[in-house]
């Protein structure tokens, strides 16, 4: 730096547009201001040193011309007017050999006759070269209006004050240099940020697009992604199409294959960027895609991840040819890098929420996510009023195709009857398995005239469409049950609509199977035998017993002991008469929970507990459903709640509890210690009497206990007698 020489840096904005800017992203009228500012304190102090009248510098334009730049004492239109080769003028000559030159009279030399400098009135004129190491980058020309003989020690004065203004140029250029990269670097590192903070698949891809057009001087970013199946690099992604029918072609391709690529394979192997500015000429892009996407420009950067190519980023331009800076291939080049990293992250992340909500076997919803399909579709019928249909489908006789085939053709079987189910669907239904061998399909905007011809075309398809199994040249014909519900005259929630439909289910497969039967068709007027009175309850219970078998001997064990336990507690006839029926239904809600968590053979994890525990919720909408038997709610509702206030489902403690649930949870509690389990064997009655000791006052009303306990030793007492 001398004197007033500055290369002070300057944090400038990337424009908002950059359109054909060839600045790679970089504001080009901040680097200008930067440049030029030293470049005027140069000519400035040349005249001040050797006292002349004006005084410039030409430096090489992208073009390879001699342009006049910086200027003191000529006109402000000089620099704007003039550019010349290096084999012309003066100045030329001392740019090509490196050697100052003198002209002491302009005019009288008619080799300089033509030189610019000499129309700026100039007569006599030095111009030394500007040097960075060996090479010459320019010339500083010094010039006065009268004829001037320049001496050795001018010559020389100016040599090296042309070696500190080259070095003020070259420091001045590193800094925009290092202030580009700064910039690319931190649009890089916005890139990366924005884009891995949302994982979603479409918003990365997008956010990555986006991204690199904000910083290029492309008009339209695209992303293919490889397809190891159909080998094939196949169009996710593209922004900045430049019209909606361009847009609608991207979108509709069906991938380009890869032997098509010619060269971009090669180059993908070798992971290069591939720049070609003259697509239509290339004979490395493929000429189809060029003509129908009217690539002009284009520059593809593989993306590459763990040294597996996944895909490609291009960035091309459509409305003229285009030269992509050096600086801008480089950076996008980093960014295609880590984009591809970001790329395969989010792919992994959608594969791992698609297998979260997927049935590994069957490729359908899982029993979860079918539930929070379906609570999401009544949610939205009933806003719209709209009707909402569901199918619970059951296989026929599986467990024996099991027993006499094997478990894999089992699931084969089962895979088989998920594709026919697709077929027989609409796009807008929803169908996931249930559990087992049980599947549900949620039918929106359906009435039951189409739910039953859905579920018909479903019985029929089967039927059309035999299994073959793997190796044994065999077809074997399966059979499916239907039962289906409907909103809003079969139910106004989704735990009804499904307790509904696996009663009608149910009703088909005593019916004899391979069939179809619809809520309204199983609620049948109830004999004036049943002493409850409730109508389709009882189809409710015997497809709970029919699912799981325990079910039956624990219900009736409960309401003996509770019409026991009523009288010792010396409770009024409509408390004993409700309390009988809580005791009978309070597991209704089990016929919504999927078999292979209700007869698990082990211990539940806690997601399986998380739904085993919703049978109270299930059982108290069901029950709450039917005026017959509404007085039983609160024990249904309450016989998981706890004393001690660790219950649930709503964490009730001591009196907050209904006396009703209280008598129901120690009941009900010692029923299933002294019942074989899937998962464990029974407890003798003492073991199970001094448990119900141990949870007195925590898990169970203590005076409760003490009635209880009274009436089992009372029941024991009396068997001893009688044998």
């Amino acid at each position: 730096m001398i004197g007033g020489i500055s290369s002070e840096k300057a944090s400038s904005a990337m424009p908002e547009n950059r359109g054909q800017q060839s600045s790679g992203g970089v504001a080009p009228r901040r680097r200008q201001a930067d440049l030029n500012e030293v470049l005027a304190s140069a000519t400035r102090l040349a005249c001040e040193i050797l006292k002349s009248d004006a005084s410039t510098i030409a430096l090489l334009d992208e073009k390879g011309c001699l342009t006049f730049r910086g200027q003191h004492g000529l006109s402000p239109q000089f620099g704007e007017r003039w550019h010349r080769h290096p084999t012309e003028s003066i100045t030329g000559s001392v740019f090509r050999t490196g050697r100052p030159s003198v002209a002491s009279d302009l005019l009288a030399d008619r080799k300089c006759a033509g030189d610019p400098l000499a129309g700026e009135g100039l007569r006599s004129l030095l111009v030394v070269p500007l040097r960075t190491g060996d090479d010459v980058t320019g010339c500083l020309c010094i010039g006065d209006r009268r004829p001037r003989h320049f001496s050795p020690l001018d010559v020389q004065l100016a040599g090296l004050f042309a070696d500190q203004v080259a070095l003020s140029i070259e420091n001045t250029r590193l800094c925009e240099q290092e202030r580009e990269q700064r910039q690319r670097a931190e649009a890089l590192v916005d890139v990366l940020s924005v884009a891995a903070s949302d994982l979603s698949f479409r918003k990365v891809l997008a956010t990555i697009s986006q991204s690199v057009l904000d910083f290029t001087v492309g008009e339209r970013c695209s992303i293919f992604l490889f397809n190891e199946e159909t080998h094939t690099l196949e169009p996710v992604m593209a922004v900045g199409p430049g019209d909606a029918a361009l847009f609608e072609k991207f979108r509709a391709s069906i991938g380009l294959p890869i032997p098509e690529f010619k060269g971009i394979g090669e180059a993908i192997r070798a992971w290069e960027p591939i720049v070609e500015e003259n697509a239509p000429a290339s004979t490395v892009l493929p000429p189809a895609w060029v003509k129908e996407f009217e690539v002009k420009s284009a520059v593809v950067y593989p993306l590459v991840h763990r040294e597996k190519t996944v895909g490609i980023l291009v960035v091309n331009t459509f409305s003229d040819f285009t030269h992509f800076p050096e600086e801008e291939v480089e950076t996008l080049a980093a960014v295609a890098k880590q984009a591809a990293i970001i790329i395969e992250n989010a792919r992994l992340h959608e594969r791992l929420k698609e297998q979260a909500i997927t049935d590994s076997l069957t490729g359908l919803y899982n029993h979860r996510h079918i539930h929070e399909r379906l609570d999401g579709e009544f949610a939205r019928a009933s806003r719209s009023s709209q009707p909402l249909a569901v199918l619970m489908l059951d296989m026929d006789n599986l467990k024996f195709f099991n027993d006499t085939r094997g478990h894999l053709v089992g699931d084969e079987a089962l895979r088989h009857a998920a594709g026919v189910f697709r077929k027989a669907l609409r796009v807008s239904d929803i169908l996931g398995r249930y559990g087992g061998d049980e599947f549900l399909a949620i039918l929106p905007e359906t009435s039951r005239d189409e739910a039953e011809q859905t579920g018909h075309r479903i019985v029929s398809l089967l039927a059309e469409h035999p299994l073959s199994p793997a190796d044994s040249g065999q077809r074997v014909t399966l059979g499916v049950s239907i039962g289906v519900a409907c909103y809003p005259e079969d139910g106004v929630g989704t735990r009804e609509l499904l307790a509904l439909a696996d009663a009608a289910l149910y009703e088909a497969k005593r019916l004899g199977g391979g069939r179809l039967v619809s809520a309204h068709q199983s609620v049948i007027e109830p004999p004036a035998a049943w002493s409850l009175g409730f109508g389709f309850l009882h189809s409710l219970l015997n497809a709970l017993a029919h699912k799981d078998p325990y079910t039956r001997r624990h219900c009736e064990d409960n309401v003996r002991y509770v019409d026991r336990l009523a009288d010792r507690l010396h409770l009024p006839a409509d408390a004993k008469e409700s309390l009988r029926k809580a005791a009978l239904l309070h597991d209704v809600g089990k016929i919504a929970i999927p078999d292979s968590t209700l007869l698990k053979p082990g211990p539940l994890d806690s997601s399986e507990w998380e739904v085993m525990r919703q049978h109270v919720q299930f059982g108290e909408t069901i029950v709450r459903g039917i005026s017959q038997i509404s007085d039983a709610i609160e024990p249904v509702a309450t016989h998981h709640e706890r004393y001690d206030g660790a219950g649930y489902p709503r964490g009730l403690k001591g009196n907050e509890i209904p006396l009703l649930g209280r008598i129901l949870a120690a009941v009900d509690a010692y029923s299933a210690m002294t019942l074989d389990r899937p998962y464990r064997k029974a407890l003798s009655h003492e073991e199970a009497k001094e448990e119900l000791r141990k949870g007195s006052g925590s898990q169970f009303d203590p005076a409760v206990v003490k009635a209880f306990l009274a009436v089992i030793e009372a029941e024991e007492q009396a068997r001893a007698k009688a044998a």
